[in-house]
């Protein structure tokens, strides 16, 4: 009987494996390692100042400096300067009913209006289409109700190349109740939780997809934790279309921080093209 109870001591002593997180689990602490605060319940605009790569199947890679603002659900501006190509200085914008594109050096206004201008018009809702998206994914808090059918998938480097990542997938509505249903898979960095990259599946369009990669993570103005790049892919390309470099700005510490506001205020007129 003694010798039992020794034993029993000596089993119980033992220090016992740390249980591996759940998918549930990995998800809630991705949402506090993005220190999102109030900010994770609604989030009404944000202004961005950014560098910005395209590639382009016909001239290449492109260069911009963008001045960018969002206002939810259905508004953007976009201050573009161009660098490779030309000296162009343009607004392109949407403003709830149509998009349009106002040149600051010949001060001529085009509204993208009519089959003419479809391509510059998709263009423009493709980039407030990407902001909504990339919204969701700087707060994941808002992923935790959204996201059902959550599982665990086994560790793995993210899809373009960072690692070794923990990886959750679940399904969930496009627009958080509206649209279409998409399948969702996110890579977090083991020790602290932080959200490497994301993939997100059109389950009604075979083939469409959009998927995110980030890296650089500081502290914003405003006391976030959300990441400085992001290299964007499309429909499974395994080459990037878009790389999106955050101005930085010099916090009171001294320390760079990715220079991002949230809800700032923006009224509707911001995003209306200038009247002429």
């Amino acid at each position: 009987m003694i010798c039992a109870l020794l034993l029993l001591a000596a089993s119980l002593s033992v220090p016992q494996p740390a249980e591996e997180p759940d998918a549930a689990a990995i998800l809630k602490r991705a949402a506090e390692a993005q220190r999102a605060g109030d900010f994770a319940g609604e989030v009404l605009d944000f202004h961005v100042k950014l560098y910005l790569q395209v590639r382009d199947p016909e001239r290449g890679k492109m260069e911009f400096d963008v001045e960018r603002k969002y206002k939810a659900p259905d508004r953007i501006w976009t201050l573009v300067r161009e660098k490779a190509f030309s000296d162009a200085v343009y607004e392109e914008g949407y403003d709830g009913t149509g998009a349009w594109r106002y040149d600051r050096k010949t001060e001529k206004l085009v509204r993208y209006e009519g089959p003419d201008f479809k391509t510059d018009r998709l263009k423009v809702l493709r980039e407030l289409d990407d902001m909504r998206q990339l919204l969701r994914f700087f707060f994941l808090e808002r992923q935790i109700e959204n996201l059902k059918e959550l599982k665990r998938l086994p560790d793995e480097p993210d899809e373009q190349g960072g690692g070794p990542s923990l990886v959750i997938e679940g399904q969930g509505d496009l627009e958080e109740g509206e649209g279409g249903l998409v399948r969702v898979r996110a890579w977090m960095e083991p020790e602290t939780f932080v959200l490497r990259g994301v993939r997100i599946e059109d389950l009604e369009q075979p083939g469409k997809s959009l998927g995110f990669r980030f890296s650089h993570h500081r502290q914003t103005p405003q006391g976030l934790y959300l990441p400085g790049a992001v290299q964007v892919y499309r429909n499974g390309e395994e080459e990037w279309s878009e790389k999106i470099a955050l101005v930085t700005e010099e916090a009171e510490d001294g320390a760079d921080q990715n220079s991002i506001r949230f809800n700032v205020g923006l009224t509707d007129e911001v995003f209306s093209p200038p009247e002429k």
